[in-house]
């Protein structure tokens, strides 16, 4: 006839419990019995009580739930209570079996969004996403520090536990890590996040329009350790350079966090660098490699071959293109547009087009059918790149480039058959001016 407990959690100086009075839940017998509870001694199963915590009534069925405000010298994970039940009648029970102040867990999946096709990040479900194994998950506390460590299971799901409740982590996914799900996968073979959440008292929502991640323009740091620790706000390093890529904020509550899910793609151009995760040069050298195109299916994209998906931040949420795209992507205080156009400029030549792919700039937020003129341009560095703008080898299609400044050489060479060049002003800038020389 003692109280059971089945959970007690602490969140600062406030206790939440729940369980009955009796052999079994909803019994009757004990109806407004009055519970009260104690730290216990630890000295045997049942325990003493050390600590009275204060008291709390059963309901009709004998079961009790509430919370204890207030109390003090408790630590969850450690920390053991028992309780006493009294009835109507004055009659008091032995002290119960002594119950673990619970600590709490932190839980989600890293997969691939392998048929993105722009817009906003797309949860795991909504994407029937490829779990991706063996990734490397860092937790951080809530001043930044870091704290641990795991990989990701061959389902893609990872785990922290004994934490405490209603506190806040930093849960951050290390990017180079994360290999495409793919044939052909390689740690050289970079992607992007395309989708994240944010949770609060253990509530988790999605974040879509931190496709390219934190800073779209930096790329993911290295393996975080001891001694490291990261600006809660920027995201960005202390102990070691650069800034987070894949990294959510987790208010865990009283009963921990689930579902804190990372996204991942693979064909996502997401800045203007000349290499790098989201660069161009990445996207093409990944679309050249990784196999089962035969398989892809990306959303508003042509089926069974790998299309690159521009989704360079434009200072606005993401929205039209060819493609129509609903806002919710990009986010509007990023932007890498310049005059009204985003200028690539490669250090050397772009890799050769080598397998069959949609290359294609007018899908980029931003673009118009009523202005018809490119947002994105390949310009050469002034005075320091031998090589084409293009070079396709294989059945690809190009589509809405302004391509200038390659004076010794071609905007687009095509060396095999089945390729199409389409929208693409070569030549010209996107102004329609004439650009002859290697500027941009």
């Amino acid at each position: 006839d003692s109280p059971v407990f089945t959970s007690a959690t602490l969140s600062g100086n406030t206790l939440t419990l729940a369980g009955y009075v009796g052999s079994a839940a909803s019994q009757s017998t004990f109806a407004n019995a009055t519970v009260d509870f104690y730290v216990s001694d630890n000295s045997s199963a049942n325990g003493a009580g050390q600590t009275w915590l204060g008291t709390l009534t059963a309901d009709a069925s004998g079961n009790f739930s509430g919370t204890l405000t207030g109390v003090a010298g408790l630590t969850a994970g450690s920390s053991r209570l028992t309780g006493v039940a009294t009835d109507g009648s004055g009659n008091s029970s032995e002290f119960g079996v002594n119950y673990l102040v619970a600590k709490v867990g932190i839980a989600g999946t890293v997969f691939e969004d392998v048929n993105y096709g722009g817009g906003a990040g797309r949860s795991l479900a909504a994407s029937s996403g490829a779990p991706v194994s063996g990734a490397r998950v860092e937790l951080f506390d809530s001043s930044g520090a870091y704290v641990s460590a795991t990989s990701t299971a061959v389902d893609g799901s990872y785990s922290f536990s004994a934490l405490n409740p209603s506190t806040n982590y930093h849960v951050r996914v290390v990017s180079s890590s994360v290999l495409s799900t793919r044939s052909g996968a390689s740690a050289s073979l970079l992607g992007v996040q395309t989708y994240r959440t944010s949770t609060s008292a253990g509530v988790v929502s999605a974040v879509t329009d931190f496709v390219g991640g934190t800073n779209p323009a930096v790329a993911d740091s290295g393996n975080a350790g001891a001694g490291i620790s990261l600006n809660t706000s920027t995201y960005v390093f202390s102990g070691m350079s650069g800034t987070a890529h894949a990294v959510a904020p987790v208010g865990v509550g009283t009963s921990g966090a689930t579902g804190v899910d990372f996204g991942f793609n693979f064909s996502t151009v997401v800045n203007t660098n000349d290499s790098g995760p989201g660069s161009l040069r990445q996207a093409i050298t990944n679309a050249n490699t990784l196999g089962g195109d035969a398989s892809l299916a990306q959303v508003g994209r042509t089926a069974a071959v790998d299309n690159i998906v521009f989704m360079l931040p434009n200072g606005t949420t993401g929205s039209g293109g060819s493609l129509g795209l609903a806002a919710g992507g990009l986010r509007a205080a990023l932007n890498t547009f310049s005059g009204g156009v985003a200028t690539l400029s490669p250090a050397t030549a772009l890799p050769t087009v080598s397998t069959a792919m949609v290359i294609d700039a007018q899908a980029q937020p931003g673009w118009t059918a009523a202005a018809n003129a490119p947002v994105v341009k390949i310009a050469a560095t002034a005075g320091s790149l031998a090589g084409n703008g293009f070079t396709v080898s294989a059945g690809a299609t190009v589509r809405g480039f302004s391509i200038v400044g390659f004076s010794s050489s071609a905007g687009v060479s095509i060396t095999g058959a089945g390729a199409t060049v389409q929208g693409s002003w070569i030549g010209l800038t996107e102004a329609g001016t004439r650009a002859i020389r290697a500027t941009p």
